[in-house]
């Protein structure tokens, strides 16, 4: 299947906490992790923030149940795979930026204490794809009770999706489906995507493993923190949570809250009640649907709950009597920032072409430009970091947009960027090409930083770099003599050897009528000899491409030959040492290439054929 590159941004983690209740103690707030009570953390995978997104952009969560009921007495009891999503009504500009896929199921008692056990692979079919097999970047388990686990893996997805809109497939997950009162197989993806028609937006994907039960973890409280909540203020919230009943409850809800503003909000829509929220719903398909058992995926505006200038979110989940586990949660905000995206990139051109080959090669100039625009709805204040390729053999700055350049010698690094709402600017720095091998792939990313701790990558296409070591105008990996300049590229016998690095294989002549011979076997000792038996190291004569092979006397009177044959049954073996009558090598017209005939035998050959004579000679 033809996939898309889709880069992603390398973002710094937002800061987030969790409060346990009620345990006063376990309540403190931890930057950049999640506090659990020492019983909830033996068992569960802490719900942590993985991805930050910043920009005019938003998201999509989607998913469905991979298990049916099909004896309806609301437990599952067989798989229902592939099990389908579609998703529609994206801007026509939406450009995906991240794409995770989630699956999870109940699984076999003890199996989280190995973790091969685990099923790591589903098939996954994207819009107009065929199958592909994914294999997890991670899983998380949670022991769940004598009779089951709980496992939950996912994937990034995103270079395997090209057209983002349309129907998803999940297929191949092994489940534990067995009546049990909480067994469970679904899927869930999470796609956040840029768009000219997005507002400046903080993202934030969390995801873990925790259950959610009165008996023992009835309250977790996540907060989204450092940011600067938009006037008029919106955001939504949405997870993926797995196992929630219809019926039983009656205290089960979340909450939302904006501080310092301290307005709540307590979420709820026509499917899902204020006090049981988690009761097999997605409210994201169109039309939203209801009864899919096992698995909740809903999304709810949390504007109510917030004031212009909030700089923290806080979402708490609480339980009742339904057991259920939060697996992914996404927080996404409008905010009152600046925006690199959509609009600011990077890109390369060949501006001094001195062999005028039409292709970057050394001594070239290759001129990279750095587009910086600001799509936010405040002023930006940029930093930019780029490491200078390897293969320039020089680099000098450029265009700096009222920036401040730091003296670095290997890095171009500006600082203080002023860009205004809606304007953009360009920086440029410059790089000479070094001598490189043929073909050789010139890659450069830049680092802007608006000062919110998100790190936003700025990636040029490669540059590939072309190499004409003999000067005849073919580049070396398309010449058939790339040491040797032959324009024509003339090959008489078409054997992809040219015929200026080839020579006569015929009589082993250069071409030029003189004889070309070389002589490897000077100095050759033979092995298995002793200091007792006296040696004698061979000498030769390189110019007449012949030499003695090393003479070995393994006792008074034995002297070894440059021959010698040895039989054993209706075998018969040869072998010669001292004389190496090949091309190979570097000849008198200087070209780099192995003549016809015969491969010399490399040099450990010849020791072992000598060793063996000497073996034989001693029977």
């Amino acid at each position: 299947m033809s996939t898309t590159t889709r880069r992603l941004q390398s973002r710094a983690p937002l800061s987030i906490a969790l409060s346990i209740a009620p345990t006063a103690a376990c309540g403190a707030a931890l930057t950049g992790a999640l506090l659990l009570s020492p019983s909830a953390a033996l068992a569960d995978e802490p719900i942590k923030l993985r991805d930050t997104f910043s920009g005019n952009l938003d998201f999509v969560i989607t998913g469905a149940t991979m298990a049916a009921d099909t004896d309806d007495d609301n437990k599952v009891d067989s798989p229902d795979q592939p099990a389908m999503a579609t998703v529609t009504g994206l801007p026509d500009d939406a450009l995906l930026k991240s794409a995770r896929l989630y699956w999870a199921a109940s699984v076999n008692p003890s199996m989280c204490g190995d973790e091969d056990k685990l099923d790591k692979e589903v098939l996954f079919t994207t819009p107009g794809g065929d199958p592909e097999t994914v294999t997890a970047d991670g899983c998380y388990c949670s022991v769940g009770a004598q009779t089951y686990d709980m496992q939950l893996c996912y994937a990034v997805v995103t270079e395997m999706i090209v057209d983002v809109e349309g129907a998803y497939s999940v297929d191949g997950l092994d489940a534990l489906l067995d009546n049990g009162d909480t067994h469970n197989a679904s899927f869930s993806l999470v796609m956040v995507y840029e768009s000219e028609e997005a507002t400046p937006r903080r993202v934030g994907i969390y995801d873990g493993l925790t259950t959610m039960v009165k008996s023992s973890n009835p309250t977790e409280t996540f907060s989204l923190m450092g940011i600067e909540i938009d006037k008029p203020p919106q955001g939504e919230l949405a997870w993926y949570a797995l196992e929630g009943d219809v019926n039983g409850n009656k205290d089960e809800f979340v909450e939302v809250s904006g501080q310092p503003g301290g307005l709540t909000h307590t979420l709820t829509d026509g499917i899902n009640p204020a006090n049981n929220p988690f009761n097999q719903t997605i409210n994201t398909t169109m039309p939203p649907q209801t009864g899919t058992i096992g698995v909740d995926v809903d999304r709810f505006s949390i504007s109510p709950a917030l004031s212009a200038g909030d700089d923290t979110v806080d979402v708490t989940y609480h339980a009742d009597l339904d057991k259920y586990w939060i697996a992914v949660n996404v927080i996404g905000v409008d905010v009152f920032e600046p925006a690199l995206f959509p609009g600011s990139g990077k890109a390369w051109s060949l501006t001094d072409d001195a062999d005028e080959n039409g292709a970057p090669t050394a001594g070239d100039t290759v001129t990279y430009t750095i587009t910086l625009k600001n799509s936010g709805n405040a002023p930006a204040t940029i930093h930019v970091t780029d490491t200078i390729p390897a293969e320039a053999a020089s680099w000098s700055p450029g265009e700096l947009c009222g920036g401040t350049l730091v003296d670095s010698p290997d890095t171009f690094e500006v600082t203080d960027v002023e860009v205004a709402v809606g304007a953009s600017c360009d920086l440029t720095f410059t790089v000479v090409i070094d001598e490189i091998a043929d073909q050789t792939m010139m890659a450069n990313t830049a680092i802007a930083n608006l000062g919110n701790g998100i790190d936003s990558p700025l990636i040029a296409d490669d540059a590939e770099l072309r190499r004409d070591g003999d000067g005849d105008g073919v580049f070396d990996n398309d010449d058939n003599c790339p040491d040797t300049a032959n324009e024509d590229q003339a090959d008489a016998d078409e054997n992809g050897i040219g015929d200026a690095c080839e020579g006569d294989s015929s009589t082993g002549t250069d071409g030029t009528g003189g004889t070309e011979s070389t002589s490897d076997s000077a100095g050759t000792e033979s092995a298995g000899t002793s200091e007792s038996a006296g040696e004698t190291e061979g000498s030769g004569t390189s110019d007449s491409g012949s030499g003695s092979g090393g003479v070995d006397t393994a006792t008074a009177t034995a002297t070894a030959t440059a021959t010698a044959t040895a039989t054993a049954g209706d075998s018969s073996d040869s072998a010669t040492a001292g004389m190496d009558t090949t091309t190979d090598g570097v000849g008198e017209d200087g070209c780099g290439c192995r003549s016809g005939g015969a491969p010399a035998p490399a040099p450990w050959l010849m020791v072992v054929g000598l060793t063996g004579l000497a073996l034989r000679r001693r029977r």
